[in-house]
């Protein structure tokens, strides 16, 4: 059987159920413009690689 491929984009409650991160927070922080969202018809999309970054940690501020 073939591995099942990885999507590209998340709708916000598929994010959210993947990272345990809640909806609110998600939106909290696309609207902080912390974390990219783009728009398809009426449904808001994240890339995979964007939420990938996001949930990276970030480097140490000197």
């Amino acid at each position: 059987m073939a591995p099942i491929p990885e999507k590209i984009t998340y709708r916000i409650d598929e994010a959210s159920k993947l990272t345990g991160l809640s909806r609110s927070f998600i939106y909290e922080r696309m609207s902080r413009g912390e974390l990219k969202s783009l728009k398809v018809g009426k449904t808001r999309l994240l890339l995979r690689s964007d939420l990938m970054e996001f949930l990276s940690p970030s480097p140490p501020r000197p």
